[in-house]
């Protein structure tokens, strides 16, 4: 009994290091350089599925000069030409040192190219949300005088999977359409404030594109459940 207990434990601590190796990415140092004597606009760009955040710059290389960056491995650099943006590199944590020359075309494997359009489809996702998330719903809140609650979102599974949780606020009749997606795992932890009397569907798509989504009711807001962490 205690040997099965004691693999059961090795197997959780494992997937606990592993789930804290995604979200903790290795971070890679690296240049790149501009051959040419004319500027590169270039966009460099990296998404966190664990935390659901997105960073990375623009920047304007110009001839004949470099740039030291310092990003975690899966960032993705874009360099503009004429009017779009081109994927010219995605950087693995081989590249440490190395000096990324800008006049090169560089292979991008099938399954980076995935990955980059994964990731920017959530950063669109990422934006929009963010466009439509929290500061008015503190200010309605004062305004109706209801009390805000603090608490914490969690994963039920190891495994991460993504969430669209839409958020009605009592009495709103400005239509708010607030909530939060992200992906969550049993080790990631999301922080989020709502009125009391909130109601929080779970929702099967993203709920604020327009189109009628199915939803569940998995949570109204109380002020007992300030600083609970609550796992969808």
């Amino acid at each position: 009994m205690y040997k099965i207990f004691a693999q059961c434990a090795l197997l959780f601590f494992s997937l606990q290091l592993a789930a804290q190796s995604t979200s903790n990415p290795v971070r890679v140092s690296f240049t790149l350089a501009n051959p040419g004597l004319s500027t590169k606009v270039i966009d460099i760009r990296h998404f966190d599925s664990e935390q659901s955040k997105t960073s990375g710059y623009g920047y304007h290389l110009g001839g004949l000069s470099s740039h030291a960056v310092n990003m975690p491995a899966g960032t993705r650099i874009y360099e503009k030409r004429k009017t779009k943006w081109q994927l010219i590199r995605v950087i693995t944590a081989a590249d440490v040192g190395q000096k990324i020359n800008l006049g090169k075309t560089y292979e991008i494997s099938h399954q980076q190219w995935l990955d980059a359009a994964w990731a920017e489809k959530y950063e669109e996702i990422y934006r929009l949300e963010k466009i439509k998330e929290q500061p008015e719903v503190e200010t309605f809140a004062q305004k109706a005088g209801l009390d805000m609650v603090t608490f914490k979102v969690g994963g039920k599974s190891m495994i991460g999977k993504q969430v669209y949780v839409r958020a009605e606020i009592p009495g709103d009749e400005q239509n708010l359409n607030v909530g939060f997606s992200r992906k969550l795992n049993w080790s990631s932890v999301y922080r989020v404030s709502y009125p009391v009397g909130t109601k929080l569907y779970l929702c099967e798509a993203p709920y604020w594109e327009g189109k009628r989504v199915k939803e569940s009711l998995i949570l109204t807001v109380d002020k007992e459940k300030s600083l609970y962490l609550i796992r969808i």
